[in-house]
């Protein structure tokens, strides 16, 4: 899995950190979760997309207070392809 981070929005946040394992068996579950820090100087409600493959899209959303991170946690992910898969995480 190869992961793509990107911000959008004008929000001023930063993913910090993604888990998700460098492979996984077909069938296998993972929970995937992130870091995110809110760079700004207010309480932010930051959305936050995550893409695996082609089946999952998943959104969360926190507040987060001001130059402070929090942990964003997914829905289980199930390896259902394989091969390689495109992951893609947004906020």
């Amino acid at each position: 899995v190869y992961p793509y981070i990107e911000i959008i929005d004008s929000l001023d946040a930063l993913p910090l950190f993604l888990d998700l394992p460098d492979s996984v068996d077909f069938g296998e579950r993972v929970t995937p979760f992130v870091r995110v820090k809110n760079l700004g100087f207010t309480p932010s409600n930051i959305p936050t997309r995550l893409k695996i493959g082609s089946s999952y899209n998943q959104i969360r959303s926190k507040m987060i207070g001001p130059n402070q991170e929090d942990t964003f946690y997914f829905l289980n992910w199930t390896a259902n392809q394989t091969g390689w898969a495109n992951c893609s995480l947004f906020n």
